[in-house]
């Protein structure tokens, strides 16, 4: 009769169970290692969550996303992104015989020539875009070509296309001492505006962090309050308004609109569309800035942007090889970059002009980039599954050396590896290194403590027993 013999993976099983059974260990090794996985929760799910909202916090979620975004812009500009449903129109220096038209013609007419916008909105039309932003104030009339803002209004007013949305950008102001009500800027085109469906206005503003004036994220809206008596108003942010549009979401965003005028209580809301054949979900944090979800991924680059890369990845067409027929389905964004129009702003992959930040926060919105945190509870268990793990890892190193090893691989190592596959995947930094961080600093300066007692033990003169009765005898 045959021996009956354990099956392999069962005794691989028991051992690996053995292994992991924390009664088994020391008394003082197990209180160690409870007390570590301990610290590694309080870090993660108390003492983290309450320093991301403290300068400190801010300034490291800052410098890590940082990172990953330029890392990110770079290789977006080797592989020359595609744009997508966007089309970048930007004006720059208008050139008249070569010589750049500047001030003498007019400041305004230069920042803002309303007769090239007039062409291009034209050619828009005509090429049914679907959305035109045009990224400028047009709030001055043109002090040297009053011509030309007449040529610009009759193209707005004669429009007749139903599929083309324009959005055009507006400011508030204030119309008291402290602020507490506020007001529209008038445009020069407000009459047109008004009259026509598919014209609408947009708030413009990004959101810059007031330690370092690097604009990092995209606003949800601007809302005010023209006076005591009436409800506030809803102006929402350029890029939610254009993915909006682009993806006929103006009706939720108008019903939302509504709710928020008597009801500031909605913490979020969620558009879903179709992308492509890809389901995509633009997630619209209401209550205030979220650091993860209103970050804007920079993948779209301009000239003279990034060091290295000064050619970027944004190829402008030249006004003269516009085609009409290029301009069907696509969000056209009409700007000037030109410094002179004092709208070039920080941001974590180099210098920007606004049209192209812009651009870069409707690229985010739009092709589904905007990071996501995952549902709470797979938080949790992903937390608990790493700092657990790292417990026992620290448990099993026996020396100084080896707690110091293992903590900068977990840190730097496995760290960063971790951080950029949930970047990569979902655009959001866990927090669990620094849990691992906890754990390794108490494991390592346990280790210190017993190295140094050991040393001085060692190196302390030893007191030899003599036996001396041989000498009373």
């Amino acid at each position: 009769m045959k021996p009956i013999r354990e099956n392999s993976c069962n005794s691989w099983a028991k051992k690996i169970i053995k292994t992991l059974d924390s009664r088994k260990f020391e008394k003082g090794k197990r209180t160690q290692f409870y007390l570590n996985i301990a610290a590694g929760l309080i870090m993660v799910f108390l003492i983290m969550p309450g320093l991301e909202s403290t300068r400190w916090g801010e300034s490291l979620l800052n410098s890590a996303f940082d990172r990953f975004i330029a890392s990110e812009a770079k290789a977006a500009v080797k592989t020359n992104e595609d744009p997508g449903e966007l089309l970048l129109l930007d004006i720059g220096f208008v050139k008249k015989n070569g010589i750049k038209e500047k001030e003498a013609e007019g400041k305004t007419n230069f920042l803002s020539p309303r007769d090239t916008i007039a062409r291009l909105l034209t050619m828009a039309f005509t090429g049914n875009a679907s959305v035109v932003v045009l990224d400028f104030a047009l709030e001055e009339n043109d002090c040297c070509h009053p011509e030309r803002d007449e040529q610009l209004r009759k193209v707005l007013a004669d429009n007749t296309n139903k599929r083309t949305k324009v959005i055009f950008p507006v400011r508030t102001v204030c119309t008291d001492s402290t602020c507490k009500y506020e007001k529209i800027q008038p445009l020069i085109f407000d009459a047109e505006i008004d009259q026509n469906p598919n014209y609408t206005r947009a708030a413009s503003t990004l959101l810059a962090s007031p330690e370092d004036a690097v604009v990092r994220h995209w606003k949800v809206f601007h809302q005010y309050k023209e006076k005591e008596d009436a409800l506030k108003k809803i102006l929402w942010s350029l890029p939610v308004l254009a993915v909006a549009l682009q993806k006929d979401k103006e009706k939720d965003l108008k019903n939302l609109e509504a709710l928020l005028e008597t009801d500031n209580k909605i913490a979020g809301y969620s558009l879903d569309f179709n992308n492509t054949g890809e389901k995509k979900e633009l997630f619209l944090p209401l209550q205030e800035t979220d650091p993860y979800r209103q970050r804007i991924r920079f993948r779209l680059i301009p000239k003279d942007c990034i060091d290295g890369s000064p050619e970027g990845n944004i190829r402008v067409t030249a006004a003269e090889y516009l085609k009409p027929e290029g301009f069907k389905n696509k969000i056209v964004i009409i700007g000037n970059s030109d410094p002179a129009v004092g709208d070039v702003l920080s941001t974590p992959v180099g210098n920007m002009p606004g049209m192209y930040i812009q651009t870069n926060a409707i690229h985010t919105l739009l092709e589904g980039f905007q990071p996501k945190s995952p549902p709470w509870w797979v938080s949790v268990l992903i937390n608990l599954f790493i700092i657990i793990g790292a417990a026992y890892l620290f448990h099993y190193t026996e020396s100084f050396l080896m707690d110091l090893m293992v903590w900068l691989i977990g840190i730097f190592g496995f760290g960063a590896l971790g951080y950029y596959c949930f970047f990569k995947s979902y655009g959001i930094v866990p927090n669990y290194v620094f849990g691992i961080a906890a754990i390794g600093y108490i494991e390592i300066m346990n280790s210190l403590k017993d190295l140094l007692v050991k040393n001085k033990k060692k190196n302390s003169p030893q007191i030899t027993q003599i036996n001396t009765d041989y000498i009373l005898e």
